[in-house]
């Protein structure tokens, strides 16, 4: 879970099974955002080297931009 600005929860929830990563993001209670509920499935995922540390992204999603939210 991760909070807004305003102090409202964005839920982020993965879970493993069979070599798959399942993803759900939810914004629903965000009161100034998209109210969005939205799932894929992925096959990895991939960490990168940045200035501030390490980024971790999702790869292998059914759908490509849900696994963005991440």
């Amino acid at each position: 879970m991760q909070m807004t600005t305003e102090g409202d929860p964005i839920y982020y929830d993965f879970d493993y099974k069979k070599k798959k990563i399942y993803y759900s993001y939810d914004n629903s209670a965000d009161r100034f955002g998209g109210k969005q509920r939205l799932k894929t499935e992925c096959t990895r995922v991939v960490s990168e080297k940045v200035d501030r540390g390490v980024s971790y992204t999702l790869d292998g999603c059914e759908d490509a931009e849900i696994g963005q939210t991440f």
